[in-house]
């Protein structure tokens, strides 16, 4: 996982980036027949799934074995999220936890609302939403520890909730759909869809895309450009029914269908085709893609797939970049870490450095020759204050610089 020991300082992972022709899909059981509810994969090897009976699963070799650790309760675990390798939060029926070392153990706030959260989100360590029932959402302000509820006009429940930045977030559910921008004080409904909606991903302070179940036809996928404002709908030709989407990027992105079939974006939803390989009649709930080759999904009787990328053939490899290029990290905001994505042509002399807004050098991503194609590589910010950063890419004679935001 790790490049080099000079970089494990910076916090830096150089990710490969597969083609992305095929996935062969293995699975494994987390040692509960539960259904399980919910998954997020927080690093290239850590994730942790939670479900029925107060079940929560750990792996840290993404999702060959997985071990149990204890949660206290028999209650219905419905969410889990995380915002770095470390920090999680969970909820579920009257059920909120929190841990600090990875899912290895797990807290309970010492105050927490007495209703059914069906997601959960975190837009830094200390501010956080949990979304379910009749509307309701409940907020924290000091990172799970005491928790109550927004100020919400919604009326039905909500099933996927998101932060597009420090104040903006959304929220999806049944026939409804909402918004806040002051950072999940106050919730606004915002359209009245035809369809329940599961699911909602951020792949930008701009972009979201929301999956779920129209009354008729074909898996709906609503699409924004202007962070919730208003909606495009696009629809999936060959499934009924999305029930979960996950994108490791500003542009690729995975959903999954309650069947098990799974489909990709590579256009930040904008187009999907259907994945190969993909396990179907899984009863799928939920998916997480931590990168363009490491995923996770679960479902029914506590049995979880991990996506392992096959070669197609050797005789079609995947074409080179045509020139060079720089993209925005992602995520962006981001805390505390965030992947860098770039591809180049011919092999070059690469320099990968961050800068404050005083022009004054806070890391060295990378430092060398690299050979031709996509590259990647994440940087951690947790040693920096927050606030605006740029990024400067040279490779040889091309030379490209973008903005980072760091919001703690």
């Amino acid at each position: 996982m790790h490049r080099f020991l000079s970089l494990a300082f910076l916090g830096l992972v150089l990710l490969p980036l597969p083609s992305l022709a095929q996935f062969s899909w293995d699975s494994s059981n987390v040692g509960s027949a539960f259904t399980l509810n919910d998954i997020v994969m927080y690093s290239s090897y850590g994730g942790i799934a939670v479900g029925d009976n107060g079940t929560i699963a750990r792996t840290t070799d993404g999702g060959l074995t997985w071990t149990r650790p204890a949660s206290g309760t028999t209650n219905q675990l419905m969410a889990v999220t995380f915002l770095d390798s470390l920090n999680g939060w969970l909820a579920g029926s009257q059920v909120f936890m929190y841990t600090t070392d990875g899912g290895a153990t797990w807290l309970p706030p010492q105050w927490k609302p007495m209703f059914v959260a069906d997601e959960i989100a975190f837009v830094s360590r200390n501010v956080g939403v949990a979304a379910g029932g009749a509307g309701q959402i409940a907020r924290t302000t000091d990172g799970g520890l005491n928790w109550t509820m927004a100020v919400s006009n919604l009326q039905r429940t909500l099933f996927g909730i998101v932060y597009l930045d420090s104040d903006t977030a959304i929220v999806v559910g049944n026939h409804e759909m909402g918004r806040s921008t002051d950072a999940g004080l106050t919730w606004n409904k915002t359209l009245t869809p035809p369809a329940v909606i599961w699911d909602v991903a951020a792949l930008s302070p701009q972009v979201v895309v929301a999956v779920g179940r129209p009354t008729s036809g074909s898996a709906t996928v609503y699409r924004s450009t202007n962070a919730g404002v208003s909606w495009d709908t696009l629809g999936i030709h060959g499934v009924s029914e999305l029930t979960a989407v996950s994108f490791c990027g500003p542009d690729t992105g995975f959903a999954a269908a309650p069947t098990g079939g799974v489909f990709r974006t590579v256009d930040g939803g904008i187009t999907w085709d259907s994945v190969s390989g993909v396990p179907w009649g899984v009863g799928t709930t939920s998916i997480s893609f931590f990168s363009p080759r490491t995923g996770l999904l679960c479902g029914l009787a506590g049995v979880v797939y991990h996506a392992t990328p096959t070669v197609v053939s050797v005789l079609d490899p995947e074409p080179l970049p045509e020139r060079p290029s720089l993209y925005q990290n992602y995520p962006n905001p981001f805390n505390p870490s965030t992947t860098i994505q770039f591809e180049i042509p011919h092999a070059s002399s690469v320099s990968l450095r961050v800068y404050n807004p005083l022009g004054q050098e806070v890391a060295t991503l990378l430092d060398g020759d690299k050979p031709a194609g996509v590259h990647g590589v994440r940087f951690d910010g947790s040693g920096l204050a927050s606030g605006l950063y740029f990024y400067r890419l040279q490779a040889g004679d091309f030379v490209a610089v973008k903005k980072l935001l760091l919001l703690r």
